[in-house]
């Protein structure tokens, strides 16, 4: 009978949901703000691929959106740590496999961008890498709004992925149209 009892309350125990702590929460919350802040940095340079690269004018001009897109929700960001030093950028919490495969993700990518296509084909492989990127931008900033107890960075949040969202649908189009 004590076995049968521990059993179902066991069982019950399975389906709780786990209530995360405060410290487990701003910690989820800083691998969320650590991925957006490495992608902003990353989206940032995006229009320095121009130096060497040559592009129809609206991609180019898109290129330039993107980076001055990146600059500015990397200084959103950058404001939101200094009025709240909880939050941290360095915490990525991603395991060593999932860091490692992102940095070989990235790495072929920049020799695609780089070294692998040209002309038409370079403008496209920008394009698609845009596509990417606002997929991921608009996605995590709408995660991280919507677990942001803090409600005006939780409305900034949803501003910045409404501006990745746009910038990939804007990639989308500029792509249909080649």
């Amino acid at each position: 009978m004590k076995s049968l009892l521990l059993a179902a309350v066991t069982g019950v125990l399975l389906f709780v949901p786990r209530v995360a702590s405060a410290d487990e929460s701003q910690r989820e919350l800083n691998n969320g703000y650590s991925l957006m802040h490495r992608l902003c940095e990353q989206e940032k340079q995006v229009d320095m691929i121009l130096i060497v690269k040559t592009t129809p004018k609206a991609v180019a001009d898109f290129a330039h959106e993107v980076s001055k897109t990146a600059g500015e929700n990397l200084d959103s960001f950058d404001r939101m740590a200094a009025h709240d030093p909880a939050i941290r950028f360095d915490v990525p919490g991603l395991p060593p496999i999932e860091t490692q495969t992102r940095k070989s993700i990235q790495d072929d990518k920049q020799h695609m961008l780089l070294f692998g296509t040209k002309d038409a084909d370079f403008a496209k492989t920008l394009l698609v890498t845009q596509v990417e990127a606002g997929t991921y931008g608009m996605n995590m900033c709408k995660v991280l709004a919507d677990d942001e107890p803090n409600g005006r960075r939780a409305t900034e949040l949803r501003r910045i992925s409404s501006r990745w969202e746009k910038l990939r649908d804007k990639a989308y189009a500029l792509l249909y149209q080649m």
